[in-house]
């Protein structure tokens, strides 16, 4: 606002009774206006000032009047192009704000700046000169503007951040209005697609063949569809696109790009193809059936051949058909707690065809979602024969143990009988041989020094094959065991095998005497012997602890030595002879064997049998 002058001469401004018409008609006039009304000499005098101009500016109206409108309202900054533009006009009558309307600011009695806008009107009377001023507060309309230019900054940023294509057009399809995303999706700037035609980026012959329906739109009907638009660079993309008319007319279309989703729909078309055929034509019974009412919804032509049923048959039937009824129970559990392991092993199942047979199948299952119902895929292994043969393997590993059972048992019984018969036939005889020659040696009177001699050598022999022929009898069946029972037997073979062997052996046994069959005690002892055995061959070890305990309802036999180990894995790949042996004899009993071992860390073998091993053993041989 600028119009007055710098300087103040109270004495010179123009009264309001100067004012050309009646005093009071003009002030009650001025009053009534709306506009805040400032009159100002050609000195620069306020010679009017209105009620609006005390609401807007702060000053009353005898504070005002008579005072320099530049010291009052107009801002310091705006004071000395006022006077200047005050002098300018009074020299020339030329003035850039008069007669216009201009939006400026305006001092506040406070200090603070008014936004206003403003009208100057000069007039003339006689030689005179003054100036009228019709303010209005804009502080509200400001207010309202820069809540607008804020909202639409929101606007344009959201808009901009969007990640779909966002544009405006006239009735025409030319662009009014485009987005950050939708020049980004077709690379071209903003200021290239703005007054250009939607045509530029819609592919020609789908424009052709299918043009925007710009008639329908105008009626207020939106439309929704796919379309195949082109960017700057000519690839074409695939689009989803809604456009719908605004309010002022223009044409508001969001566009989607879903190229990568119709490549993917592609790819499941294509995958749904082949897993189709996969379904069709496998050579195992699949089918398909949904949850929540137990039906078939798909089946193959294997199942239609391997039960029985027609296609159509199939789909009025329930899983539970191919089942005996006192499955039915657990199969409904399975399906209502979806019991399936990680891999979709659905399990073993007794099945019926529609004659009638019962089949063993081995089922895996997949939870699938078909025609949006929770559904599963079953796939259907006829291993009714793998079952048979598994059974009948099974019945002829037992007879080969039993036999093998029988055979030790025999050998057992042989052993025994042999060793009997060297101890008593043999040891007899050896007895009596050596009384008669203690009987020549005493007869014979030769002081031939050589025939005693030789007789003495004859005699020491017989002594020691005595005790070769008592060894053999022990190493066929020691008579200890039946004598004194398994915890003697096993403490005198530890005693046996240090003198033999030079390897210490201690033997500790925790538990009173257990009586078991004789057979049972056989089988331990053996057991113990071959364990022995195997670490003067192979262990090179120089200590062995074995102990002999009661835990629980199992008896346990554990032999540790401190020798070079081995590698226990690569052993049971090689299923060497002497271990097979060993857990095949604790098999027999109703026991396991267990090897522990580690290179140079020794080895552990532990052997448990049950308290009850001669009733298991009756079991296991029966």
């Amino acid at each position: 606002m600028t119009f007055g002058c710098r300087s103040h001469k109270r004495n010179s401004f123009m009264p309001v009774n100067s004012f050309p018409g009646d005093n009071e008609t003009v002030r009650l006039l001025m009053n009534a206006s709306l506009d805040a009304v400032i009159c100002m000499d050609e000195k620069g005098f306020i010679s009017l000032w209105n009620k609006q101009a005390e609401n807007i500016f702060g000053w009353k109206a005898e504070e005002a009047e008579g005072r320099k409108l530049s010291e009052l309202v107009i801002p310091a900054g705006f004071r000395k192009n006022h006077e200047s533009g005050l002098k300018h006009f009074l020299e020339t009558g030329e003035g850039s704000y008069i007669n216009r309307l201009i939006e400026t600011e305006g001092l506040h009695s406070n200090g603070s700046l008014v936004p206003i806008e403003l009208t100057i009107t000069s007039i003339r009377q006689e030689k005179s000169i003054f100036f009228c001023a019709f303010i209005r507060d804009i502080k509200a309309r400001k207010k309202t503007e820069e809540e607008l230019i804020r909202s639409e900054k929101r606007f344009r940023s959201l808009i901009d951040q969007a990640a779909d294509a966002i544009m405006i057009t006239d009735a025409k399809g030319t662009f009014l209005d485009v987005n950050a995303g939708l020049c980004k999706m077709f690379n071209y700037t903003r200021e290239e697609l703005l007054g250009n035609n939607i045509k530029l980026l819609i592919e020609p012959e789908q424009f052709s063949n299918d043009p925007i329906r710009f008639d329908r739109l105008l009626k207020g009907i939106p439309t929704l569809r796919e379309r195949r638009m082109i960017t700057r660079e000519g690839v074409v993309i695939e689009v989803e696109a809604n456009v719908k008319m605004i309010a002022d007319g223009s044409m508001l279309a969001i566009a989607r790009d879903i190229t990568e989703r119709k490549k993917a729909e592609a790819v499941i078309r294509v995958s749904e193809q082949k897993y189709k055929l996969l379904f069709d034509k496998n050579p195992l019974p699949m089918w398909i059936f949904t949850k929540d009412d137990l039906r078939f919804a798909d089946v193959n032509e294997a199942a239609v051949f391997h039960y029985g049923y027609s296609r159509e048959e199939f789909l009025t039937m329930s899983p539970l058909d191919l089942r005996p009824p006192e499955y039915h129970a657990l199969f409904m559990n399975q399906v209502k707690h979806g019991a399936l392991t990680q891999n979709g092993g659905g399990g073993t199942w007794l099945h019926r065809k529609k004659n009638g047979e019962l089949i063993h199948v081995e089922i895996i299952a997949n939870e699938i979602v078909y025609n949006e119902k929770p559904a599963r895929i079953v796939l259907a292994m006829d291993v009714t024969q793998k079952i048979l043969a598994e059974e009948r393997l099974k019945q002829s590993h037992s007879e080969l143990r039993r036999l093998s059972s029988h055979l030790e048992d025999v050998r057992e019984e042989e052993r025994t009988s042999i060793s009997r018969e060297i101890h008593d036939e043999l040891g007899q005889r050896l007895t009596g041989l050596k009384m008669d020659a203690a009987w020549l040696n005493k007869k014979i009177a030769s002081a031939d020094s050589f025939i005693h001699e030789k007789i003495a050598g004859m005699m020491s022999l017989i002594d020691d094959t005595v005790k070769t022929v008592r060894r053999i009898s022990s190493e066929l069946r020691p008579g200890i065991l039946d004598d004194l029972g398994l915890t003697d037997a096993l403490d005198w073979q530890s005693n046996e095998f240090e003198k033999r062997t030079g390897i210490r052996c201690r033997f500790k046994s925790g538990s009173k005497e257990i009586l078991f069959e004789k057979n049972v005690s056989t089988g331990i002892f053996r057991i113990y012997q071959e364990t022995l055995t195997n670490i003067a061959r192979h262990s090179h070890a120089t200590n062995i602890d074995t102990s002999l305990m009661q835990l629980n309802d199992r008896l346990v036999l554990k032999v540790k030595d401190n020798g070079v180990g081995f590698d226990a894995e690569e052993v049971k790949k090689k299923n060497t002879l002497g271990i097979m042996g060993m857990k095949e004899r604790a098999a027999m009993l109703g026991g396991s064997l267990a090897v522990e071992s580690a290179i140079n860390n020794g080895t552990t073998i532990m052997l448990q049998v049950p308290l009850s091993a001669g009733e298991n053993k009756a079991d296991y041989l029966n």
